[in-house]
């Protein structure tokens, strides 16, 4: 069985790394040869196990190794086979960017927003063209002179009628990056957009009782209940909730008091004590029954502005910033817990929960798997389920015909904990930790009900087999290996009777110490071996996936695994079995401990050490890592152990590439609207704007610029550079001064602005400022010195860099009229590389500073089928009359450029293409994207 499985594991990685599919044909053939091998095998494996004689060994070879051969076939297969109605299943190019009318379901749980709420909806009726399955973000209404209105809110189930707007599944593409294309490629997502007000007004035609929307449907009650409950109040409001799967629940928005989440009310009448009007624009309100929909919303149906509570939060309008615990309870009009996001995210397996400052504290200190559902939390609730079982089916023995006569306790207990393990995973979201979990715990108990002894090899090749062969796409996830290769690596180093297993699994072990001092003992060296075994085990793996080593793990993990465990996950999984008001108490409680633990976890993430980056390794880097991580996790006396210590430093020690001295790197990452790009020489690094910021806590600085930095393997950020106090060039900063606060800063905006604190220091660029790196010039171009520009975009900081003959030009988003007045002073500069100033906007990149650079490229930095239009079809015209070739990190990726060879780019899409991404189409045969503007 470890051989079928790791040969699936080998087809399945090797599939999902092919730039394109093979025809469909040769996938079906190869998903048959592989079935038929298998069955064959299992049909003569008694014959081959039974044959005596010196051919014994050899009939084992030969099974083995055709063994192998089908398991790689049947995943190679079947993943490419899978792979072509997902491809599909896409949206229609043609319809990228129209308003498009179509009526379908909200399935799965929404995703809340204070300004916007993002789902995925199933088409019923729509266009030729039109996906199945789409995901969408519906944006609150924005005031021309105060707050937005509250966010519009949807429930799973609910059948609507949107005007929509489309576009083909599109992600950022940067090193370090996270692949949001393959994402949606795994959930079926065919296209991505809006909720458009262009067409007709969103209508609400009822709600769908389908078996498959019971799970989301429920999780969306409890979710909504915990909300509620994590407001502190005495009398919570009603639950603004869809009905249920059995659609027995009405609610209505309370006489007095803020409304509720995403609730929107008509200024022209007061709200609703109780029921609903015809054209309350709330999907909530009103009775739904069977036969019966609700009146959908109308034209004239007009909407209660958001409150005074929704301005007070300190957001500029129409951000989005996620709807999380402790904003989604304030959105409620109560103060709620610190820690309310994460109860949430542990109970409901809804990460997007957490904050991003909290999710950033979990992974500087290592504790991040814990604050998701993860094999331990549901191996915890699988025992105590085993006990409580077992406890009630012995009771029956006081009765006249004993049901334990019948079927024995333990059977009933285990098949109880499996049960409970199960409808909790799916409440949970369903994810790789889970799935592992259930299969291991499922082939434990089956075979206890034979009398028979799960090998832990067996159980876990069962279960990563079941795992690809459902989710092929799982293996290029982080989670996937993290998950498996954790617990494999504590089988390996001796513990056999794994607590993910040991609750179903009456295996014999040691003899268990009397002493009660003495069991405490060997319960702690037990819990130290594993947290180091882990914590080990998982280190090349953190370095390849995040570059970067939690050094306090051990410690955070030792205060962190046993109060998270014993303490926070029971509080908020057992609120949910418990009935009002004990499940507030509960999540309370859980709450107020979860703080504790949090306030700690800050304090450790703020020591200068807590973290260690390196540079992704490389394969012979990673192979001695693995082996070194054997030879310390395995049961050996510490002189064995000692060299794995050794074989550990190239990893950790790992600087990456660096360019030679007097030579520049150069990045220009895919931050989507904004600018943002790396400067590398021999020791220094510089980052010349910081990208956009996406809402409160989530930015480009933490998304794209910390990853490719890592990824590079830069530990030092030296000087930033941000051109002009624009959301879009200076939205990352805060994060990058958290981050490098020894980094300081240029700048034309004003020393006073929010993002600029906490740089090292902070000085205003002036034509004239220059600067020499490793023998690389630096030379600040614009503004002029007294000038006083008519913008902040005039004020943009111009950067000229140049390093043996080639040159970069950084332009910021300077206008026509700026660039004729530095041609004028004599200032514009020759480069081989123009940064296409305004993202490409007809208002700059005129001919006087084309004609004086005269750039052999231009970089145009923008979003996928921004709002904007950029870059203009002028101004792309102007660069294609001089013969300058243009590249778009919009369609092609981060770029790179050195100045060793000036005339070639190499796209990060190119170089890394994947079948699933929309654009692998517009790709050369080369490796590198066609120069010239993208149709």
């Amino acid at each position: 069985m470890p051989i079928f499985a790791l040969a699936i594991l080998l087809g399945c990685a090797l599939q999902t790394a092919q730039a394109a599919l093979w025809p469909r044909p040769m996938y079906g053939a190869m998903a048959a040869v592989g079935i038929a091998l298998a069955a064959a095998l299992l049909l003569w494996h008694g014959r081959y196990d039974t044959a005596a004689g010196s051919g014994r060994g050899r009939h084992r070879i030969l099974v083995a190794f055709l063994l192998a051969c089908s398991g790689f076939a049947l995943a190679f297969g079947l993943t490419g086979w899978r792979a072509y109605p997902l491809l599909a299943d896409r949206l229609d190019p043609a319809l990228e960017g129209q308003v498009i009318a179509v009526r379908g379901v909200v399935s799965g749980l929404p995703v809340l927003y204070p300004h916007a709420t993002r789902f995925e909806f199933d088409t019923i009726q729509a266009p030729v063209g039109v996906p199945g399955k789409v995901s969408l973000s519906w944006y609150a209404r924005r005031t021309r002179f105060g707050p937005s209105e509250a966010a519009p809110r949807v429930h799973p189930g609910e059948e609507w009628r949107f005007s929509l707007r489309l576009k083909r599944p599109h992600g950022l593409a940067n090193p370090g990056g996270n692949d949001t294309e393959l994402a949606l490629f795994r959930e079926g997502i065919g296209a991505t957009g809006t909720v458009s007000r262009m067409g007709a007004p969103p209508q609400l035609l009822g709600l769908r009782r389908a078996p498959a929307d019971w799970v989301a449907q429920l999780r969306d009650h409890l979710r909504e209940r915990m909300m509620t409950a994590l407001r502190m109040q005495d009398a919570p409001l009603p639950l603004p909730t869809s009905p249920t799967a059995w659609g027995r629940s009405e609610h209505a928005l309370p006489a007095a008091g803020p409304p509720q989440c995403g609730t929107r009310l008509s200024p022209s009448q007061p709200p609703p004590r109780s029921g609903g009007g015809a054209n309350t624009p709330s999907p909530r309100v009103g009775r739904v029954g069977v036969g019966r929909a609700p009146s959908g919303l109308s034209a004239a149906a007009p909407v209660w502005p958001a409150p005074d509570w929704t301005a007070r939060r300190g957001l500029a309008s129409g951000e989005a910033a996620p709807c999380r615990g402790s904003e989604r309870t304030r959105a409620l009009g109560a103060t709620p817990l610190p820690a309310a996001d994460t109860i949430i995210a542990l109970a409901l397996g809804d990460q997007s929960a957490i904050s991003a400052p909290d999710w950033a504290t979990y992974r500087i200190t290592g504790v991040a798997h814990l604050m998701s559902i993860s094999g331990l939390h549901i191996t915890l609730l699988a025992w105590l389920a085993l006990r409580l079982t077992g406890w009630l089916w012995r009771q029956t023995a006081r009765l006249r015909r004993p049901w334990t006569l019948i079927v024995p306790a333990p059977t009933v207990a285990a098949w109880g904990a499996l049960l409970v393990a199960t409808a909790y995973a799916l409440v949970a979201g369903w994810g790789v930790p889970a799935q592992r979990t259930l299969l291991m715990l499922a082939v434990v108990l089956l075979l206890r009900q034979r009398g028979l002894r799960a090998d832990w090899r067996d159980v876990m090749a069962l279960a990563l087999s079941a795992v690809l062969l459902w989710d092929p796409w799982a293996v290029r996830q982080a989670g996937f290996w993290l998950s498996f290769v954790a617990v494999g690596m504590l089988f390996v180093a001796g513990e056999r009777r794994h607590p993910e297993t040991a609750a179903l699994a009456s295996i014999p072990g040691d003899a268990v110490p009397a002493g009660r001092l003495q069991r405490s003992w060997q319960a702690l060296r037990g819990a130290a071996h594993s947290q180091w075994v882990a914590t080990i085990a998982l280190l090349p793996l953190t370095l390849l996936f995040f570059q970067q080593i939690a050094l306090l793990s051990p410690l955070a993990n030792a205060l962190a695994i046993p109060v998270v465990t014993l303490a926070v996950a029971p509080l908020a999984v057992g609120g949910l079995l418990l009935p009002a008001p004990l499940d507030g108490w509960a999540w309370r409680l859980g709450a107020r401990v979860q703080q504790g633990l949090d306030a700690v976890l800050r304090q450790m993430a703020d020591w200068p050490l807590a973290q260690w980056h390196a540079a992704a390794p490389d394969g012979l880097t990673l192979a001695l890592a693995a082996l070194g991580v054997l030879a310390l996790a395995l049961p050996w006396g510490w002189r064995l152990r000692a060299p794995g210590l050794l074989l550990l430093l190239p990893l950790a020690s790992n600087p990456g590439t660096t360019p030679e001295a007097g030579a520049m790197e150069v990045w220009f990452a895919d931050v989507g609207q904004g600018m943002a790009v790396v400067v590398r020489t021999a020791r220094h690094t510089l980052l010349y704007d910081t990208g956009p910021q996406q809402a409160p806590g989530v930015d480009a600085g933490g998304r794209v610029l910390l990853p490719l930095l890592h990824s590079l393997g830069v530990r030092r950020l030296d000087r930033v550079v941000v051109s002009h106090d624009d959301g879009d060039h200076a939205g990352g900063a805060a994060t990058l001064a958290r981050a490098h606060p020894e980094a300081d800063l240029l700048t034309s905006a004003a020393a006073q602005a929010p993002w600029a604190q906490g740089f090292g220091a902070m000085q205003p660029c002036a034509a004239g400022q220059r600067w020499n790196w490793d023998g690389v010039d630096f030379r600040i171009v614009s503004p002029l010195p007294g000038d006083a520009p008519r913008s902040d975009n005039a004020r943009s900081c111009v950067l000229h860099v140049s390093a043996r003959g080639a040159s970069l030009l950084l332009t910021g988003d300077i206008d026509q009229a700026q660039e004729r007045a530095l041609r004028g002073a004599g200032l514009l500069p020759y480069a081989d590389v123009l940064l296409v100033p305004h993202h490409g906007s007809k208002s700059s990149s005129s001919e006087a500073l084309l004609d004086t650079v005269m750039p052999r490229a231009a970089v145009v930095q923008a979003g996928y089928r921004n709002a904007h239009g950029h870059p203009h079809p002028a101004v792309l015209a102007r660069y294609a009359e001089r013969g300058i070739k243009v590249w778009r990190t919009d369609r092609q990726g981060a770029l790179q450029w050195r100045d060793s060879a000036p005339d070639t780019f190499i796209a990060w899409r190119a170089a890394n293409p994947h079948y699933w991404s929309v654009d692998a189409a517009l790709a050369d045969t080369s490796g590198l994207y066609l120069a010239g503007p993208a149709p």
